[in-house]
């Protein structure tokens, strides 16, 4: 029996060997991919989702183009699997049109991630909106907006996630009875966002041009439409990926510097965390 040891020790070194490779392949594997990536243009939005993450791994965010945008990698443990979320947060110093294309793009390449989230603030355009609440988008649809008026760009509009908004819906229904006396966000709104090259909302004539196009409009903004856009280039290329915005509502037009207790920041940053604890609509990878 002895004369087959050596052989025998041969294989299980070859076998040790050969997890060892694989074990390190899966690690940087899982390294390129992310659940969620969540893109951001506002740093109180930015600060509130961090603050969100169980933990942080930024070593695999280097080197992640483009140079406006940056990236925070790490985790958020689930309620409902055993392994967390992976999710990166990308915070673009530039805003507008083609910086939130840049950094869509961006994202989608480098983690190619089940789901990508614009989240942000701004004030609602709906009467019946207050501070804090949050607006999970239903729509995106983009507009141009010139001295001759608003142009309702039917041609790009995206609908978001079906599964992200019954997602939503149902921690809204649930969380009320347990509500506590000052909540983190305030009530969960679904409807459509208008998203166009001028989102100044103290223009009374735009904010009429946006309602008068699409009544259900919550939000206006200048990034949600080319962050869609950019899902729907990737979906074009085979890329199963979801597509939701978040906006929490703030007072008024004038963005905040922190996340303030009770701001539109501090509001969907805790949404979102609480959202992927306990109802986000797709397991762990």
């Amino acid at each position: 029996m002895g004369r087959f040891r050596p052989g025998v020790n041969r294989l299980q070194h070859l076998l040790l060997i050969l997890s060892l490779l694989l074990a390190a392949n899966c690690a940087r594997a899982a390294d390129r991919f992310a659940d969620v990536v969540v893109v951001t243009f506002e740093p109180a939005v930015a600060d509130a989702l961090k603050a969100q993450l169980d933990s942080q791994d930024n070593q695999s965010a280097v080197g992640t183009g483009p140079d406006s945008v940056r990236w925070t990698a790490g985790f958020v443990k689930s309620g409902r699997y055993p392994q967390p979320y992976r999710v990166v947060i990308g915070f673009s110093e530039a805003s507008g049109q083609t910086a939130a294309r840049e950094a869509a793009d961006a994202a989608l390449q480098r983690w190619q991630p089940r789901f990508l989230v614009r989240a942000g603030t701004a004030p609602g355009l709906n009467g019946s909106l207050a501070p804090r609440d949050v607006i999970v988008s239903r729509l995106v649809w983009r507009y141009e907006y010139t001295s001759a008026g608003l142009v309702y760009r039917h041609d790009e509009s995206y609908r978001s996630s079906g599964a992200m908004i019954t997602a939503a819906a149902t921690l809204a229904d649930e969380g009320k009875p347990r509500r506590p006396a000052r909540p983190r966000w305030g009530e969960v709104r679904t409807g459509a966002i208008a998203s166009g090259n001028i989102a100044d909302v103290t223009d009374r004539a735009l904010v009429a041009a946006i309602l008068g196009s699409n009544p259900r409009t919550l939000i206006a903004d200048r990034e949600s439409a080319a962050v869609a856009a950019a899902v729907a280039s990737a979906r074009d290329r085979a890329m199963v990926v979801g597509h939701s915005v978040f906006f929490g509502v703030r007072e008024t037009a004038k963005l905040t510097a922190a996340p303030a207790a009770g701001s539109g920041a501090e509001a969907v940053g805790a949404f979102t965390g609480e959202l992927l604890r306990t109802r986000w609509p797709a397991a762990p990878r």
